[in-house]
């Protein structure tokens, strides 16, 4: 009967950047920039095939859909210990000179 081989698991230091959570691999950059420049070489068509959408609502989908390529998704931000952190923004406003 064979030996199942036991393989250590690799401390931070050993891992590659490329291989550190959220870091993406280099596949990933290269398909994201391969996407990048075809929608930036295809602009004035896409501009011109929504130009000939004329509900609102099947124009805004369309776009909402497209913008899933370019717009980062939002992540929830947790604490060092997996908390949720409360996000307080204090405004400063500026008293009236007499």
């Amino acid at each position: 009967m064979a030996r199942a081989r036991v393989v250590p698991k690799s401390t931070d230091k050993e891992q590659s950047v490329a291989s550190r959570k959220g870091s993406p691999n280099h596949a990933t950059a290269r398909v994201k920039a391969a996407f990048a420049a075809f929608v930036e070489g295809n602009l004035p068509r896409m501009q011109e095939k929504l130009d000939l959408i004329e509900n609102p609502k099947d124009w805004f989908d369309c776009v909402a859909k497209m913008a899933a390529f370019c717009v980062p998704k939002p992540t929830e931000i947790t604490g060092p210990e997996g908390e949720t952190l409360q996000i307080v923004i204090n405004r400063v406003v500026p008293t009236p000179k007499e």
